[in-house]
């Protein structure tokens, strides 16, 4: 039986209880890492930025029909990395959010005067070191305040690290690796080094940091 599914055609799809209309964009054969006997489907939908992998029900012409078994397999796994998607977008969100209202509270009083007289200070000290522990105390309240008004900050919760959650702590990192590429000799590998002391941060947390450093740095 030929594969009937081409380029261009109008699909149905559903997943984890949800559903709609998409525009086949490729087809893919069954490779070795995925030897199903249906070819995949990247669709375009409203639903998502991005063409999206998808199984079609149609035979391929080179494999044998799909057994009950395996047709339950597919549509059980469909469901579940539809729901794995779902999770990662409301991760997504939650990050893009994050990323829009970022230390907005330096724009604004009692901030924005002393953060704008010290930061370029504090920029050219080591990070960690003990002038720059001095220097840090010389914001006073408008650090205070950035803290309380922060929540990327172990210091904005009574139990430090231990209070926060995986997004704030995301935004954390990548606020250690913004403040390392203007502090004098700053790398993120020095910040984690310091900050596990500074934190109390665990091993295992430190190698996770450490590991999402060689990731990104690849790139």
């Amino acid at each position: 039986m030929e594969a009937k599914i081409k380029v261009g055609d109008k699909v149905q799809w559903n997943a984890d209880g949800s559903g709609g209309d998409g525009i086949v964009v490729e087809v893919l054969e069954p490779t070795q890492d995925c030897p199903l006997p249906w070819p995949r489907i990247k669709i375009q939908t409203p639903v998502w930025d991005n063409p999206t992998i998808l199984f079609s029900w149609e035979y391929s012409p080179k494999t044998r029909p799909a057994t009950e078994a395996e047709h339950k397999f597919v549509a059980d796994t469909s469901k579940h990395v539809a729901a794995v998607r779902r999770h990662l977008q409301r991760f997504k969100i939650e990050m893009e959010r994050r990323s829009e209202v970022h230390d907005q509270s330096k724009f604004e009083e009692p901030e924005l005067a002393v953060f704008a007289e010290k930061t370029a200070d504090l920029a050219k000290l080591e990070y960690g070191s003990e002038a720059y522990k001095e220097a840090l105390k010389g914001l006073g309240p408008a650090l205070q305040h950035h803290y309380e008004n922060n929540d990327h900050h172990p210091e904005h919760f009574e139990n430090g690290v231990d209070g926060m959650d995986l997004c704030q702590l995301v935004e954390m990192y990548c606020d250690w690796c913004a403040a390392s590429e203007r502090m004098a000799g700053g790398s993120i590998e020095q910040s984690i080094q310091v900050n596990q002391k500074r934190f109390a941060l665990s091993d295992q947390l430190v190698s996770i940091f450490t590991n999402t450093a060689k990731f990104f740095a690849q790139e």
